[in-house]
């Protein structure tokens, strides 16, 4: 575990320098839909990067419990960001200079955002996309919000599912100087955001092909940025070029007649 998040922390990095405001002007609509996204971006990767530095299991049966809620925190935010990078990008389609930088997508861009197109119809009039209504599940009832209606549906799944059992919370330390994890209220949550059912290896099941398909939409969105980012420069007048050991964002150099 040691090693590897070493070797991922050893990665060679380089800086792509631009003049801040000239690319990136505060009134420049395309622009400012553009950041929106590649923050949304960014807070993913600080999400999985999080996710993998816990890798171990905990072999204490509470220690587990915790651990599986932590993940599942992880999990929750990670998909409801991803609802509002893609609620991002449908807001950037609808520009009307949208087209100029789908236009100027490499392969690479424009073969990603055709991979994520599809998922972007989840609250279009036709049918929705099954990864779309799992996103918007989770953003509204798991990941940013404490409404009791959702507590109130988790509770009423689990209770149909399992019928009366006992649950907890779980004190770490003495009562005195101690804290308490309120368990139970993670597990009312989870259960209305992923849901709750007796088959849990069918359930599991469903989450994972869900889960997969998010891994694949957050590498599209990788390769859509990254083209993005240089075809709006083109749109702006700028052009990459290398710096020594970096690079440079500088206006595009005119040819000679």
């Amino acid at each position: 575990m040691a090693k590897k998040q070493k070797q991922r922390n050893a990665k060679a990095r380089r800086w792509i320098a631009f003049p801040a405001f000239e690319l990136f002007p505060p009134a420049d609509i395309l622009g400012l839909d553009l950041l929106c996204l590649m923050s949304a971006y960014n807070d993913m990767l600080r999400i999985v990067d999080w996710m993998e530095v816990y890798q171990h299991v905990p072999k204490d049966p509470l220690a587990k419990k915790l651990d599986d809620q932590r993940r599942s925190m992880q999990w929750r935010l990670l998909l409801g960001v991803l609802h509002e990078a893609l609620k991002s990008l449908k807001r950037m389609k609808g520009d009307q200079r949208f087209k100029e930088l789908f236009a100027n997508l490499d392969d690479n861009g424009n073969n990603a955002y055709e991979g994520l197109l599809p998922i972007l119809s989840w609250n279009s009039s036709d049918e929705p996309k099954p990864l779309g209504v799992f996103l918007l599940r989770v953003r509204n009832q798991g990941a940013f919000h404490y409404i009791r209606n959702h507590f109130g549906d988790g509770l009423s799944q689990l209770k149909q599912s399992f019928g009366s059992v006992d649950d907890g919370f779980i004190l770490e330390g003495n009562p005195q100087k101690g804290r308490i994890r309120f368990s139970f209220a993670d597990t009312a949550r989870n259960a209305a955001a992923f849901g709750a059912s007796l088959d849990v290896k069918r359930l599991n099941m469903e989450l994972d092909d869900h889960l997969q398909e998010v891994w694949k939409v957050i590498g599209l969105m990788n390769h859509f940025l990254q083209s993005a980012f240089f075809s709006y420069c083109k749109m702006r007048g700028f052009e990459p070029s290398e710096d020594g050991d970096n690079f440079r964002i500088q206006p595009t150099r005119k040819s000679k007649s």
